[in-house]
């Protein structure tokens, strides 16, 4: 349940926790996107940004945003795609959700999310599931 406002961009080089179970299955580095200011997140916060539920423990959580974390789950793999279900959490419970389509052959989405940071954790999971269980 990685947090809402974490961008990922790419897998760890040095993971803070190999072999840990975590919702984009890889661990990411990526940027924050909390404020107009995004900023890379630092490698102390990876463990924050790649695991959500943030909002008492980092600094750069707007208090005022509902939302806790995204989930995501596969909902059947077939004709070179990956169907995923995405939950968005507020106050730690789900509140919106969908079921999009990753492309492997193109690595896009359809339909497109419009929120950039959940796009880049959808991405960033199906490539991550790929790689762990369809390779």
């Amino acid at each position: 349940m990685p947090c809402p406002f974490f961008q990922p961009v790419l897998v760890a080089r040095e993971p803070e926790h190999p072999g840990a179970r975590l919702p984009l299955i890889e661990e990411y580095e990526g940027v924050c996107r909390a404020d107009s200011n995004s900023m890379p997140s630092a490698k102390e916060d990876r463990f924050r940004c790649n695991h959500g539920y943030s909002r008492s423990v980092c600094a750069h959580f707007p208090l005022s945003d509902p939302r806790s974390a995204h989930r995501f789950h596969v909902l059947k793999i077939e004709d070179g795609a990956i169907q995923i279900l995405w939950v968005e959490e507020r106050n730690y419970a789900p509140a919106k959700w969908e079921s999009v389509q990753y492309s492997i052959a193109t690595g896009s989405l359809t339909p497109k999310p419009a929120d950039q940071c959940l796009e880049a954790q959808i991405i960033a999971f199906c490539c991550s599931y790929y790689r762990r269980f369809l390779t």
